[in-house]
């Protein structure tokens, strides 16, 4: 037998030989298209023919020179940061290094985020070369924190938060930044975009909640990529901002050419001077003093609470009510908040692809306010009340998420003719085609909630717009919702489809079957003392 190493004479094995030698002779020949370019000389390759001895000197051979290397050598020494950016940070007020501090989280735990799910996805490409940027301007290298904090990156302490900030998202992992050496802290070298980055990033974070989901309920996800990507194109803007060594001012920006009213009532929020940052407390009282007279007007019902759920929206860059959007938040939390620029344009650029409208602000806050108007109709629980709200909802305009969302929620209401009204209008979006197709994509979007009522009132919803599109994601939601009630629901809802849906239902409901008895299977194995006792051994 011969072994991988393989030895032989010029004068043994000579057929093999001149074999060899044609090969290689015919590969020269294709290598090299100039003959002066290779010698006319050819040398025959040395081929060493295996035995036990030439085996035992090639393997002492390869033991010295493994023993030979340094396998335990210190790893290079760090990168030292810029002379610049260890004079800056030294020389930091205690804002400007808490936004330092804070930045610094944040960048931590999106790029700890991006290592999962990096290059998995051809939709953030765009995304991850935008954060690529940023990390080369902040000079970041996620190594250099890992001995600090000990490679416990999901060990998040809630005690580091800047005062005005966001706190639904984590911003600190469990490391004392006091003690963090200057050369470490992550900053633009400009605090103004220290401050516009963060919100921005606090947004980047939510984004990655709904991305590696599995199964057909993916409308979120959709969502997601999509604001990552308008995300990453601030993020771009802001850095090149950063690095721009002339005076900026609105103009300069460029983007906001075609929307000089919104730019205009920018700059009454900051008293004319540039700045990228402002207060929701100014926001919302910018808006009362420029539209609050209209929508009282208008609106009397819902005037007061328009202006705070319209900052609300912006700084968690919202669109029309969308899924899970229903969380609390104190007056005193949304004042004390910082809104961009980029997020309030981002809002109004979002409400500009929904209404398919150039929209001005004075219009989307007309349209917000009527939103919320029948919004707060239809859960009045007055018949009155809710029967006009479903007659006004036959308006496009009117269809929002957050409006469909709260009609078909009347679909479980124990008043009998609301129930029957609610499916009635529903049943008659079917005519409308437009009508019908938001509709069912509002309401695909609605069995993602975490919400299980609103994930039941969906599926009844979407059997009245017979949207048998919809059969593997209601079969989904049979074999994965862990709410009995929605189980049921989705399952009564598919065989309304006919053959189609029964035999999907019959599918979905086999696979749950089965996914029960084995877990029951497990969960009586772990409860077993004598197979506890042989895990334990």
């Amino acid at each position: 037998m011969t072994s991988f190493f393989t030895w032989t004479n010029n004068n043994s094995n000579n057929n093999n030989s001149n074999n060899n030698n044609k090969k290689r002779k015919e590969l020269d020949d294709k290598l090299f298209s100039n003959n002066s370019s290779r010698s006319s000389k050819h040398f025959v390759p040395l081929i060493i023919q295996s035995t036990p001895r030439t085996d035992e000197l090639f393997m002492s051979i390869f033991h010295r020179e493994v023993n030979n290397l340094d396998l335990h050598e210190d790893p290079p020494d760090e990168i030292a940061p810029t002379p610049k950016k260890e004079e800056y940070v030294s020389q930091m007020t205690d804002r400007q290094r808490h936004l330092a501090e804070v930045l610094t989280a944040l960048m931590l735990k999106i790029n700890k985020k991006m290592e999962n799910i990096r290059g998995s996805y051809k939709e953030l490409k765009f995304f991850e070369n935008s954060l690529f940027e940023l990390n080369d301007l902040l000079e970041f290298r996620i190594c250099d924190f890992e001995q600090e904090l000990g490679g416990k990156f999901d060990e998040i302490s809630r005690n580091h938060f800047l005062p005005d900030d966001e706190d639904d998202v984590t911003t600190a992992y469990d490391v004392n930044f006091q003690k963090m050496p200057n050369r470490r802290l992550l900053t633009t070298g400009s605090p103004p975009c220290d401050q516009a980055l963060i919100p921005h990033l606090h947004i980047v974070l939510g984004c990655f909640k709904k991305i590696g989901v599995f199964g057909p309920l993916r409308i979120g996800e959709v969502r997601s990529f999509d604001k990552l990507h308008k995300q990453a194109k601030i993020l771009k803007k802001i850095v090149g901002i950063s690095v721009t060594k002339h005076d900026l001012t609105y103009e300069n920006l460029g983007e906001f050419e075609n929307r000089r009213e919104l730019l205009e009532f920018w700059k009454s929020c900051c008293q004319g001077d540039f700045s990228l940052v402002t207060s929701g407390k100014i926001l919302r009282l910018e808006f009362q003093l420029g539209f609050g007279a209209e929508v009282g007007a208008r609106h009397h019902d819902v005037s007061q609470r328009v202006f705070p759920e319209l900052v609300r929206r912006i700084c968690r860059n919202e669109g029309h009510g969308d899924v899970d959007c229903d969380d609390v938040i104190t007056p005193n939390d949304l004042d004390t908040r910082d809104v961009t620029l980029f997020q309030l344009n981002d809002y109004v650029g979002n409400a500009l692809e929904v209404d398919g409208c150039d929209v001005t602000l004075g219009k989307l806050i007309d349209l917000l306010a009527y939103e919320m108007f029948i919004n707060t109709a239809l859960s009045s629980g007055k018949t009155s009340f809710v029967l006009m709200a479903i007659k006004r909802l036959s308006s496009l305009l009117a269809m929002r998420m957050s409006n469909l969302r709260n009609l078909s929620k009347l679909l479980l209401d124990g008043d009998e003719s609301l129930r029957n009204a609610a499916a009635a209008h529903i049943k008659h979006l079917k005519t409308e085609h437009v009508l019908c197709e938001k509709a069912i994509i509002s309401y695909a979007e609605i069995l993602e909630s975490e919400n299980k009522f609103d994930r039941q009132a969906a599926c009844l919803a979407l059997g009245f717009l017979s949207a048998d599109q919809i059969i593997s994601q209601l079969s989904y939601l049979i074999q994965t919702d862990i709410d009995p009630d929605v189980r049921k629901t989705a399952s009564n809802v598919l065989l309304s489809f006919g053959e189609d849906g029964e035999e999907a239902r019959e599918d979905a409901e086999s696979s749950l079957l089965t996914q029960t008895m084995i877990q029951q299977q497990i969960s009586k194995f772990h409860n077993n003392p004598i197979t506890s006792l042989g895990t334990a051994l």
